[in-house]
């Protein structure tokens, strides 16, 4: 038997978080001698199986029947929880097809390019010169491939021109 401070603690959830499940009648403690709230070995396979389905993004409410009725079949609770996770994928997808849709009428894309003196002029302020440059640019595309690539680009040079770069990057 454990406490409810311990259970809590084996499944990373506050004290408040099992009383309340206990509240929802989902897991029922024991009463110990001095009154406390204990835990055996079932209660502990169950609050498992609870977090499990939470984890999965099951509703208690939902829990709460599964485990009220006996014989009730879990595979039809997932396949349902499966189900409203793929409608959201779906309207998530329409959200970015609108948000791209939008961002290509406002021309915010070729709002975002950096003008190369300015950006060079940035470099230079931060104390990037001639003869550090190409170590600076080396360093930024061995720890951030994706990151240059995008400067580059928005930078204004071409696909050849970054590819052409990369190569002397990686002699150095």
């Amino acid at each position: 038997m454990i406490t409810v401070g311990k259970a809590a603690k084996m499944f990373g959830l506050s004290r408040t978080a099992l009383l309340y499940y206990d509240s929802l009648g989902l897991i029922k403690a024991e009463r110990a001698d001095n009154g406390y709230r204990m835990y055996g070995d079932e209660d502990i396979q169950l609050l498992s199986r609870i977090i499990s389905l939470r984890d999965a993004g099951v509703p208690l409410s939902e829990i709460s029947s599964y485990l009220e009725t006996p014989g009730s079949d879990i595979c039809s609770i997932l396949l349902k929880r499966l189900g409203d996770i793929n409608k959201q994928i779906e309207a998530a997808r329409g959200q970015q097809e609108i948000i791209i849709r939008l961002l290509k009428n406002a021309g915010v894309r070729e709002e975002r390019k950096f003008r190369t003196d300015e950006w060079m002029e940035t470099l230079r302020q931060a104390g990037v010169d001639d003869g550090n440059e190409l170590q600076w640019h080396t360093l930024f595309e061995k720890q951030s491939p994706v990151q240059h690539k995008e400067l580059l680009k928005a930078l204004g040079f071409s696909g050849e021109e970054i590819d052409r770069f990369k190569k002397i990057y990686a002699s150095v």
